[in-house]
């Protein structure tokens, strides 16, 4: 599941880097943003830090949703590139909807997700297991 959403986030990010050189701003670079996993449940599926230019992507709800987890992949990185083209834009204004809306395709993209938080909290233990055989490939450079 990992590989999974790992190439999510490489798709949309090289979708959005394609829109900005080729339909916004060519001299503007789109800094890819790195990709953070957490094992943590609770009420976000996933969350951009800009001074950082990170997305996280909790690891329990890919689990639960499987292929339905892309459309938050995608909102994390329209984030990053909101962020990076308007600094100064609201967080789910008018720019970052039709990034999510119109540049990605998903017309009905609602800014909050609707998931039973009850059920999401039985994949935490299946998102650590994941999480942690993740870092051991990584210390064995397998990945």
């Amino acid at each position: 599941m990992l590989k999974q959403v790992e190439q999510w986030h490489n798709k949309w990010c090289d979708w959005l880097d394609d829109f900005i050189i080729n339909a916004h701003d060519a001299t503007l670079e789109f800094k890819k943003p790195t990709l953070e996993f957490s094992s943590r449940g609770g009420n976000v599926a996933g969350k951009y830090f800009p001074t950082r230019n990170v997305c996280r992507y909790y690891l329990p709800y890919p689990l639960m949703l499987g292929d339905r987890y892309e459309e938050t992949v995608m909102h994390e990185v329209c984030h990053s590139a909101a962020h990076q083209i308007f600094p100064a834009a609201q967080w789910h204004g008018d720019f970052f909807h039709y990034l999510t809306r119109v540049v990605c395709g998903y017309p009905n993209h609602k800014t909050c997700h609707n998931h039973n938080v009850r059920i999401v909290k039985q994949y935490i233990k299946q998102a650590k297991l994941l999480l942690l055989q993740h870092q051991l490939l990584l210390l064995q450079g397998e990945t």
